[in-house]
């Protein structure tokens, strides 16, 4: 929260910019429907996988990232409640807290994050560092969209 401020700033300075764009974009790779319908067209193709070659391997890594999508949500949503932090956007001052809000953690970072945490584990740490990177990403641009 001592930090709020000057991340802000600086973010706030490509609010407006091509970089503010990509970061809309971006941060749709956390957002719950896309990022739970990447995981469905993932059990599509493990299940086509398992049905063609009998290796389950694909199907159970696109079951974990479901499960752990849904647990993030849940876990994000609930700290975001209990912590009633209000974004960026709503208040300037850090120390802001009010009924309702969820800013902290951000939902749309820990959902990406804990389906890269899978892929990392079931992929190893080739798909494993694309798959924190994107999730960084959508961390920092829901940071530059001064949500979180």
């Amino acid at each position: 929260m001592l930090l709020d401020r000057d991340i802000r700033d600086a973010a706030g300075n490509h609010r407006h910019d091509r970089l503010g764009q990509y970061a809309d974009g971006v941060a749709q790779l956390g957002n719950a429907p896309v990022l739970f319908g990447l995981n469905v067209v993932g059990l599509l193709a493990g299940e086509f996988t398992r049905q063609y070659s009998g290796d389950r391997t694909h199907l159970d890594a696109a079951l974990a990232t479901t499960e752990a999508q849904i647990l993030a949500i849940v876990l994000s949503e609930g700290i975001g409640y209990a912590t009633m932090r209000s974004t960026p956007r709503e208040s300037r001052d850090p120390f802001t807290f009010k009924l309702g809000r969820s800013s902290f953690p951000s939902s749309h970072a820990t959902q990406a994050f804990a389906v890269a945490t899978v892929l990392a584990d079931r992929y190893g740490w080739g798909v494993g560092t694309v798959a924190y990177a994107a999730a960084t990403a959508v961390g920092a641009a829901r940071i530059l969209q001064e949500r979180h």
